[in-house]
């Protein structure tokens, strides 16, 4: 069995049928290994991090796929149920980000949210589940969906780096899925059409066979 979690890059956003999505599509080319896609639309790395360990858990998968997402969003557990936009979400857990317009959560990211603070916390999140997936012999990659290669960039020198099993991080430092399905078409909102998942499907299937 693999699992996969990720944002909305994993689960298939914008594909009229999810069962092309890149973890559909990798389990195929394994043999038809059964695959538990945990992606979900809007994901945090909060909920990447916690999820992951849940499945592993749960599941006792045979592999693992983690793919990380944007460092500005965050995982909240609201008492009450909130409304953010036109989705209505009940108690936790909550993903939001950066750009919604909740006035708390606007407050929140304007007043209180810091770009390194945040880009620390992700750093940690990828050598606690490494270190989890490790401990527990479960064979993993990573992989980042989209914008922690540029803040990667922008800090070059944290020691904490030295922590990451890079080996086990494709692309590491500076790719992502974005430079994986560039010249494929994109669906209208960005997320990879079904060819820019076939491409993805197929670099992970190299890197593991």
């Amino acid at each position: 069995m693999i699992l996969c979690t990720g944002c909305s890059f994993t689960y298939g956003e914008e594909l009229a049928d999810l069962n092309q999505a890149y973890p559909i599509q990798l389990g195929k080319m394994m043999n038809n290994t059964p695959v538990i896609n945990a992606g979900i639309k809007g994901a945090s790395n909060d909920y990447i991090h916690r999820t992951t360990m849940e499945n592993c858990l749960t599941h006792k998968p045979d592999m693992v796929i983690v793919q990380w997402t944007e460092t500005n969003r965050l995982e909240l557990h609201p008492n009450l149920p909130v409304n953010i936009g036109p989705y209505k979400s009940y108690t936790g857990p909550l993903q939001v980000n950066i750009r919604t317009d909740h006035k708390f959560i606007n407050t929140y990211y304007k007043e209180w949210w810091d770009e390194k603070h945040a880009f620390m916390k992700w750093i940690w999140q990828v050598i606690a589940t490494q270190n989890f997936l490790n401990n527990n012999n479960i064979p993993y990659i990573m992989i980042n969906g989209f914008g922690n290669q540029e803040l990667i960039k922008k800090y070059p020198d944290l020691p904490e780096y030295n922590h990451i099993n890079t080996e086990r991080f494709m692309g590491w430092p500076d790719e992502s899925m974005v430079e994986w399905v560039y010249g494929t078409p994109l669906m209208p909102k960005g997320h990879p059409g079904t060819e820019g998942h076939k491409k993805i499907a197929e670099k992970l299937y190299a890197f593991i066979t």
